[in-house]
């Protein structure tokens, strides 16, 4: 999540299958990494943004699916301060309207269809359905909608482009993708989504990135990233994202710049 002119990237799985509670401070343009903390309660697969002003991180899975919401405090401590109506690791949460919007994800049993809204992390309530639970979409705010692409169910990568309208509630399926693909990264640019990296299959991680035009629904080949990698977390900066750790199938600490020209 970007808070200020920093990237904070909080917990995660490291080698071993092991939850991580390091919390990391990047600065991208210094290429500076600092350690500012803990988490309270170490996880993986979780979604994170700034609520009312506060990094926050929602939901994720440990040794089960949490329902925790840990956000830090002025000194930049974290703690537990709210909690989701339910278990949700594999999900997804977008800022919108000074609301964060929680989409998909795993409760240990099934996929929820809910798509819950809230402005503190503290109160939930649910704002729209899914046509069909998914984890691990690729899912991004642009043009007044959020778009969710593909994702996973029951170890199968899908294909389908769903928009949500966070205003009328509305959800529609709008196309398709060019193949199944979960686990990839989707950055907003302009009126296109750059859609880098993901699983084809859940033993199958690509380096290929598409654009995909959000007035036409065509999509277009944009290369391919030096490595395949799935599971990535992304910030966006300028004219540019940058990449931060994900699987290739191993994990990886590397940080990749990917540049376009609008």
């Amino acid at each position: 999540m970007v808070d200020g002119p920093r990237i904070v990237l909080a917990g995660g799985l490291e080698p071993g299958d092991h939850s991580s509670d390091q919390v990391l401070s990047i600065d991208p343009q210094r290429g500076v990494v600092g350690t500012p903390g803990h988490l309270a309660v170490p996880l993986h697969d979780s979604a994170g943004a700034v609520l009312a002003g506060r990094p926050t991180v929602i939901g994720g899975g440990g040794a089960s699916e949490l329902s925790d919401v840990q956000s830090a405090d002025r000194h930049g401590r974290w703690h537990v301060t709210g909690h989701l109506p339910g278990a949700r690791s594999d999900l997804a949460v977008v800022p919108a309207g000074g609301r964060g919007l929680v989409i998909g994800g795993y409760d240990g049993v099934a996929t929820p269809a809910s798509i819950l809204a809230t402005t503190d992390g503290r109160s939930f309530h649910r704002v729209a359905s899914l046509p069909y639970g998914l984890r691990y979409s690729g899912v991004a705010r642009a043009d007044g909608h959020v778009w969710i692409l593909g994702g996973e169910v029951d170890g199968r990568e899908l294909g389908e482009v769903l928009r949500f309208d966070p205003r009328s509630g509305q959800v529609r399926r709008v196309g398709r993708m060019p193949r199944a693909l979960g686990h990839e990264a989707v950055v907003p640019v302009g009126h296109r989504l750059l859609v880098l990296g993901g699983r084809t299959a859940p033993e199958e991680t690509t380096a290929q990135m598409w654009w995909y035009s959000l007035r036409t629904g065509a999509w277009t080949r944009a290369g391919r990233l030096p490595y395949p990698v799935a599971d990535a977390s992304w910030v966006a900066d300028g004219a540019a994202a940058y990449l931060l750790g994900g699987e290739t199938p191993d994990f990886t600490d590397r940080v990749t710049r990917v540049g376009w020209r609008r």
